[in-house]
């Protein structure tokens, strides 16, 4: 039998037998919740102190400073204050050349369409920024702020058509594609309400959802009424001939 004295008031503490070693070594400290919440509010031993952590002498404490040079003073302002906006990267709506069209490693000959080729130019980002910051980022429809989409007036396939633009060079030399005040500023549902909304687009048609029947009525029936009389799948399965998915499928389904 293992005792120990509770570090709180001292009584003798028994190990457990189903206590292992370990934790009776290491944990079993206290005899009772009581002693272990006055023994650790009095401060007598903390999660962090000096007889359980090595600190080293060469430690910074807390507000010493190394050298002057490089502490904080108080009321010194950051060198990026007031800087918001104004600091731009060099390449910031700008094209590479050195990794554009064919010397892109990506490059598979050219097959993306025209109208994406110009939706994703740098020149098509200013325009929509543009767009919302003459309306203040804000739904000219509804006054909704946030979720907005930059919406053309005259459409933007009907201006790629009658100009005849047919390369990325003439769509950067037409200057109708470029206006902004053929730009508004709409929230999604505002621009989803317009007439111009994914107009032109191509969608694969939904396939038709009743498919032909691979069975007749007359089998089908016969087998609803045999699965009525009380057999199993596999009953009817050996009678119609079919497999079970196929009579599970025409009972449950109908087809």
């Amino acid at each position: 039998m293992k005792t120990k004295p509770c570090l709180n008031c001292g009584q003798t503490i028994i190990k457990p037998q189903n206590e292992s070693l370990k934790n009776w070594e290491n944990r079993h400290k206290y005899c009772s919740r009581s002693c272990m919440a006055i023994y650790t509010k009095a401060g007598l031993k903390t999660r962090f102190s000096k007889e359980r952590h090595y600190i080293p002498s060469t430690a910074i404490k807390k507000g010493q400073h190394l050298s002057p040079s490089t502490q904080f003073n108080k009321g010194t302002a950051p060198w990026n204050k007031n800087t918001k906006g104004l600091m731009n990267t060099w390449n910031k709506g700008k094209r590479f050349p050195k990794v554009t069209g064919e010397k892109h490693w990506n490059w598979k000959g050219g097959i993306s369409k025209l109208s994406f080729l110009i939706r994703n130019l740098p020149e098509m980002k200013n325009w929509i920024q543009s767009v919302f910051k003459k309306h203040n980022w804000t739904c000219i429809e509804c006054g909704k702020k946030g979720d907005i989409n930059a919406h053309h007036i005259k459409s933007f396939k009907l201006i790629i058509e009658e100009n005849k633009i047919s390369s990325i060079q003439e769509a950067l030399d037409c200057s109708e594609l470029w206006d902004t005040s053929n730009g508004q500023t709409l929230c999604i549902g505002c621009h989803r309400k317009t007439d111009t909304y994914l107009k032109g687009q191509t969608f694969k048609p939904k396939e038709e959802s009743e498919k032909p029947y691979k069975y007749s009525l007359e089998e089908r029936l016969e087998i609803v009424r045999l699965r009525n009389t009380g057999l199993s799948y596999n009953k009817v399965s050996d009678i119609s001939g079919m497999s079970k998915r196929q009579v599970m499928r025409v009972c449950k389904r109908g087809y």
